[in-house]
């Protein structure tokens, strides 16, 4: 009947408009259309194709129906439209011509893809932050198998696109995480939480760098999770400061030997430990280089330094060897720069001739030793 046809050719989520092809005037509009160009069924019917778009695209849309009302075509898409307030929005439009009562009229379908648009455009804006960005950005699929990375994955990895693809992260462990650390990093995401965390991974070449990672669950409109997203700053170069930092408050740079404030907290948990047992004794044994300033104001603090050097490897190298160790019958003993040109050494568990003897050694060994500048010659007290 009528009426039910009516009813269906209301209840369509599409526009739908049928147009006189010699006058290109309306006929039949439905509700949705009425909608979408927010004219009433009466306006409609005293309005043709070239109202409802822009003037600057009347040409170009007459060129469209011509073809449509000929069956050249049946669809055009991203055709702009306009209101009844004058703004405008994109369709696609899919056309048939048909005969009534032996008049032809071209039937259109219009579809709003004004949303479609912009969620196209804010997914083109994001996909061009994602390849843009300085950090690491894979997709897995739910079962860890990788389905994209980005470029800087591939600068920073070693592995291109097409090697990653299908394979999983796990081609980037360094075997310095342990299996229960994965175990919580994937009982987190599973869960449907985002897990963070830092940790070190391997390049394609087998050298290591580190990462701060996110990893957020992805989720479909079941609300189950459907793919992993990973975000990865590679952070090698702050790890690296950071192991320097903590290098330099314990050593000294110059000569590699711990520095006053750690010679003296080793110094500080001997004496607490004596203390606890009440027994046991050591030595404790200052020198310095004789005459250093002259050194340095004639030679230059180039050369000083190499003096230093050259002086901290020879105390390393004497107090290493396991006859001095024998000798004295101690512990690991503590060899430190306190600064400048002077340094401290501590024998744990060692009495006073022990200390003499190794005070000794120390002492000929420098007055024996000649530095790579010949002239100079050094001597420590």
């Amino acid at each position: 009947s009528e009426q039910r046809f009516r009813g269906i050719f209301n209840s369509v989520h599409d526009g739908i408009i049928v147009a006189d092809v010699e006058t290109r005037k309306f006929l039949l509009a439905n509700a949705r259309i009425c909608s979408m160009l927010g004219y009433t069924l009466n306006e409609l019917a005293s309005l043709g194709v070239k109202d409802i778009h822009p003037a600057e695209d009347l040409e170009v849309i007459g060129q469209h129906f011509s073809r449509m009302a000929g069956g050249e075509t049946t669809l055009v898409r991203d055709i702009r439209a306009k209101r009844k307030d004058g703004s405008v929005f994109t369709v696609d439009i899919a056309a048939s011509p048909v005969n009534l009562d032996g008049r032809p009229y071209l039937i259109g379908i219009f579809r709003d893809t004004t949303e479609q648009k912009k969620a196209e455009a804010e997914l083109r804006k994001l996909s061009a932050v994602i390849e843009h960005s300085v950090n690491i950005v894979l997709i897995t699929d739910r079962n860890g198998r990788i389905e994209y990375v980005n470029p800087t994955f591939e600068r920073v990895t070693g592995w291109s696109r097409e090697e990653a693809l299908g394979k999983k992260p796990s081609i980037l462990a360094s075997g310095d995480t342990s299996p229960e650390a994965y175990a919580e990093l994937w009982k987190t995401i599973l869960a449907g939480k985002t897990w963070r965390g830092e940790y070190r991974n391997k390049r394609k070449d087998g050298t290591l760098y580190w990462a701060n990672s996110v990893i957020t669950p992805i989720m479909d409109e079941r609300g189950d999770i459907s793919r992993f997203l990973a975000v990865q700053e590679d952070i090698t170069e702050r790890k690296g400061a950071e192991d320097r930092l903590t290098y330099l408050a314990a050593y000294d740079e110059l000569t590699g030997l711990i520095n006053r404030t750690r010679f003296m907290e080793l110094i500080e948990t001997w004496l607490h430990a004596y203390e606890m047992v009440g027994s046991g004794a050591g030595i404790l044994l200052l020198a310095d280089i004789d005459e250093f300033k002259y050194i340095n104001d004639t030679y230059g603090h180039a050369t000083g330094d190499e003096i230093i050097k050259q002086v901290g490897a020879l105390f390393k190298r004497l107090i290493s060897d396991l006859t001095v160790k024998s000798a004295v019958g101690m512990g690991d003993a503590l060899l430190g720069r306190m600064g400048g040109d002077e340094f401290a050494l501590f024998l744990p568990n060692a009495a006073v001739a022990d200390g003499m003897a190794v005070a000794e050694r120390l002492r000929t060994a420098v007055e024996t030793h000649r530095p790579s500048d010949g002239n100079i010659r050094i001597t420590v007290s």
